[in-house]
């Protein structure tokens, strides 16, 4: 027999096994044939300018500049560790600035560049994962120095690289963060770009919060004499054609996921204290469908309905050699009865990483003793136990 404690954590890790997950830590990728297709709009209000010294220029009364991002993404699992991204930028810039007593009202649209995204997730060491990435921006704009034509952004290919990693807490929250090296341009110095992220974790709602710093690496060749830079028109914003960029930018966000597929990812981000740059707010959201492979997703959904009992470690000992689990005689427990551990988390992992017997059984208390291990992953408090394996 099966108590409602027993059954409504059961269905809270089927649940957790083969649903969507809310949020992704940046190292994670696809598994073998999984695939993603997303849409995220971004819209971006300058309040002030900073210029390439690091002093402001406030916008003057009734000057202002406003940008929308819409960004179209495919991901798909080549294995079970390397995923590849395809993907479009449409980009539309409106700006208003002052020119004499007139305002000059400005407006520049269209598809900005191709996206290419490659990245590769390493094995899980204990709480920790790590992946490499690389990403390319094939740009599809031209700019001329001197023309009166409004720019759609910083023309130019763009290239970064880097590694990112996450770490998945005992509560199941995470920490997650990136570092990236990135030429943004030719026309621009290239750049260090970094984030870090702590997030807490709930069925199918996440809390994001985190900071994006941009560095640069001071390679502008006009940055002693800024006035020789070649000029464009760039309206009222100092976002393009900067000289030795950077800022740092915090953000909080709230995810939520819908089903097994669907997951809103929504973002408030403000930039801060920079050097040639606007400071301003953004806001985006981003709608995502994610499906595993129909195997891999299979192979989750049957090895959860394997079994008739489960629960949770609530004590080990100091060798981790036996522990302590939440069921006993009344969930239908047994002296010697065979009991399998679950590395499990909120992003579908499902990994059977230990095995043992019971060899005390109390009511609603039984331990355990392991004598299989197939993983580094350790038995814990809060591991997935499972047992009355079903024979087929």
């Amino acid at each position: 027999m099966i108590n409602l404690k027993t059954l409504a954590l059961a269905s809270l890790w089927a649940t957790f096994t083969y649903g969507q997950a809310s949020y992704l830590p940046l190292s994670t990728t696809l598994d073998k044939g999984g695939n993603e297709a997303s849409v995220r709009g971004a819209y971006w209000v300058s309040q002030t300018r900073i210029n390439s010294d690091g002093e402001e220029v406030p916008f003057q009364d009734g000057e202002s500049f406003q940008r929308a991002d819409v960004e179209l993404l495919v991901k798909y699992g080549l294995t079970n560790h390397l995923e590849m991204g395809v993907g479009a930028l449409y980009r539309q810039n409106a700006s208003v600035k002052l020119v004499g007593t007139d305002e000059e009202a400005l407006t520049s649209n269209g598809v900005k560049s191709g996206i290419f995204k490659f990245k590769y997730s390493l094995p899980h060491e204990g709480r920790w994962q790590f992946a490499a990435e690389v990403n390319f921006l094939k740009d599809f704009i031209s700019n001329t120095p001197g023309s009166d034509e409004f720019v759609l952004g910083d023309d130019g290919d763009s290239t970064s690289f880097g590694l990112s990693g996450a770490y998945r807490f005992p509560s199941m929250n995470f920490i997650s963060g990136r570092v990236l090296y990135r030429n943004p341009s030719s026309a621009l110095s290239s750049e260090i770009v970094s984030n870090i992220e702590y997030v807490l974790l709930w069925k199918s709602v996440s809390l994001v919060g985190g900071v994006e710093h941009v560095s640069s690496l001071n390679q502008d060749p006009y940055a002693d004499e800024p006035s020789e830079k070649p000029t464009l028109n760039t309206g009222s914003t100092f976002l393009y054609n900067s000289i030795n960029r950077s800022w740092t930018s915090p953000y909080i966000g709230f995810n939520f996921s819908i089903g097994d597929f669907w997951r809103v990812e929504t973002r408030a981000q403000t930039r801060l204290n920079g050097i040639s740059t606007d400071q301003g707010s953004a806001f985006s959201l981003m709608i995502a469908r994610r499906k595993s492979s129909s195997k891999a997703l299979e192979q989750k959904k049957n090895a959860f309905k394997q079994y008739t009992i489960d629960a949770r470690v609530i004590k080990t000992t100091k060798s981790k050699t036996s522990v302590i689990i939440d069921v006993g005689l009344t969930q239908g427990l047994d002296k010697g009865s065979k009991v399998d551990f679950y590395h499990f988390d909120y992003l579908g992992g499902n990994e059977l990483i230990a095995s043992g017997y019971t060899v005390k059984v109390g009511t609603s208390k039984s331990m355990v003793k392991i004598t299989k291990r197939y993983s580094r992953k350790q038995v814990e408090e809060g591991t997935v136990a499972r047992s009355g394996l079903v024979r087929e």
